[in-house]
């Protein structure tokens, strides 16, 4: 392999972001390409360290994936990040999630299997909690009998007011 480019790679960690300079290799014969660096980090070109993304997964399940985003910039300064970015770092974690949880039933299913147990089960492990969740729903605005509702700007739809309030939401596993 030969050395292809060089360029700047950001990488944003809790205190801000460290720069470092990114070789990429290219084969021309076999037309295999290679980042020294991040085997050498262990990582791939994502942009944010898992402190980071730990951190926005905890505050986005208790918040709004915007209320997360501003919470991290008040307690590290140089973490700058968008809400959308948010949003898929706390939906990557839900498939991760759904993943651990299917191989998980899987292999029990199969021990299950070996162990010849087919009828009734001995005993259920059962894990039960419950907390209460924001739930917003947006509600049109009232608008006197023959008069236009306002429009938005930018799509011209009636504006609408948004209704938020709390529900409460219990969640099991057996």
């Amino acid at each position: 392999m030969e050395w292809h480019s060089k360029s700047k790679w950001k990488h944003g960690t809790p205190f801000g972001d460290i720069e470092v300079e990114d070789i990429y290799a290219y084969c021309r014969r076999c037309h295999r390409s290679a980042r020294p660096l991040h085997g050498w980090l262990g990582t791939d070109a994502q942009r944010w360290s898992l402190v980071v993304e730990e951190v926005v997964v905890d505050l986005a399940a208790d918040e709004s994936c915007q209320r997360a985003v501003d919470k991290l910039q008040r307690h590290h300064p140089g973490v700058e990040m968008g809400r959308t970015t948010a949003l898929r770092m706390f939906h990557k974690h839900g498939e991760h999630a759904l993943d651990f949880i299917e191989r998980k039933l899987g292999e029990a299913l199969a021990e299950a299997a070996r162990e010849g147990r087919r009828e009734g089960i001995v005993e259920l492990e059962v894990e039960h909690d419950g907390g209460m969740i924001p739930v917003a729903t947006l509600e049109s605005i009232e608008t006197p009998e023959g008069q236009e509702p306002e429009v938005t700007l930018v799509r011209g739809l009636p504006k609408r007011h948004k209704n938020c309030r709390w529900e409460e939401v219990k969640l099991g596993l057996v």
